[in-house]
């Protein structure tokens, strides 16, 4: 047994003793519920928001706030989902645990009546589970798994045959007789008039100015999920072809030379993005006409933002990473090459987006 795997049975079973056994029952009048997600990936924050928008629609007259990653607050700052935003870093329990205790403790006095614990429905957080039980909520929920049954109240299972991420999370709800089928992702991010002026701006400064563009996104935190540089060339072209589009590559940190590979293979009006923070990002997906992704995070900001987006996924986990939405498509790839008939693939994609099929009446 390894040293890690050691030390989290034995937070558990300190747990256990400091709080108990869950109680399980009904969960009671609902005045203020806390929604915990401290993971600090932005696809992850971005996938929670269905669920802050479901519990505020059912539960008008309750409390809703949100416990999120603090390095992640822009995106969520400004929404009406929660009547307030709890910023949280998990960096605090080594380096300020004294900051992190104060927090509970402000939380724990606050009387909540319901926490939810919303990570990933196939991982189980130990640290937002620990953050459930200490800030005393009366009712705890949470998924079905892992070491869930020794912090949950209600241990929610997830659904025969559902796999996708927002409708799995929005059975959350469910115990507190909250049904919701609206799995939309928004952000105020980018959308506000500066915002939008600067990346006009920016568009404006690569000569592009009233231009279609087609946002090209190669790269990923996980290189399992980055599609070659050259099968994005060729989609990109084609896309740009068919659509009067003109490609402009975005990248993250250390996806420079990613990006640039694919320009340079692109040719023509094709450049790379100047760099961006995730506010300028943000705005920058608000400009485009299309965004062609990788399955990672500026995927589920791009939706988020509401621009078309055709998403590729090569590891299989379309079913569970996807939207079910009218602006995004899927594409699994696997391992196919990018030869005809993946590339006439990608077009119909994009064709289904941009005029419900009818590509004739796109161009000319």
């Amino acid at each position: 047994m390894s040293l890690r795997v050691l030390g989290r049975a034995l937070v558990v079973a300190l747990a256990r003793l400091v709080f108990g056994k869950p109680r399980g029952g009904p969960v009671g009048p609902i005045r203020k519920v806390l929604v915990v997600r401290t993971d600090e990936r932005v696809g992850n924050v971005l996938l929670t928001i269905p669920l802050l928008r479901a519990l505020k629609q059912g539960l008008p007259e309750a409390e809703i706030v949100f416990l999120h990653a603090a390095s992640k607050a822009a995106l969520v700052r400004g929404l009406p989902w929660a009547d307030r935003f709890e910023p949280f870093a998990r960096k605090q329990f080594f380096q300020k645990p004294w900051r992190l205790a104060a927090q509970l403790w402000r939380l724990r006095r606050e009387r909540f009546d319901v926490a939810i614990e919303a990570g990933h429905y196939h991982a189980f957080s130990l640290t937002a589970a620990l953050v459930c039980r200490a800030i005393g909520a009366r009712v705890v929920i949470g998924h079905d798994r892992g070491d869930a049954r020794a912090f949950f109240d209600h241990a929610v299972p997830q659904p025969a045959g559902m796999v996708q991420d927002v409708a799995v999370k929005l059975t959350l709800a469910a115990p507190l007789g909250v049904a919701a089928t609206d799995r939309q992702l928004e952000t105020p991010l980018g959308a506000d008039p500066g915002s939008r002026a600067e990346a006009a701006a920016l568009v404006e400064t690569m000569g592009l100015a009233g231009r279609r563009l087609l946002l090209v996104n190669p790269g990923a935190r996980k290189l399992d999920r980055r599609w070659p540089p050259a099968a994005y060339a060729a989609a990109a072209a084609r896309l740009a072809a068919r659509f009067d589009l003109v490609p402009v590559v975005f990248w993250g940190p250390g996806e420079e030379g990613l990006a640039a590979e694919v320009v340079e293979r692109l040719g023509g009006e094709a450049c790379a993005a100047p760099p961006t923070d995730l506010r300028q990002l943000a705005a920058l997906l608000r400009q485009g006409t299309l965004v062609l992704t990788n399955d990672t995070g500026p995927m589920h900001l791009a939706v988020a933002a509401g621009t078309p987006t055709v998403a590729i996924f090569l590891v299989g986990d379309h079913q569970r990473w996807g939207h079910e939405l009218p602006h995004f498509a899927a594409v699994p790839v696997g391992q196919r090459p990018a030869d005809e008939a993946l590339l006439a693939e990608i077009e119909a994609a994009a064709c289904r987006l941009l005029d419900g099929g009818n590509c004739s009446a796109l161009v000319g």
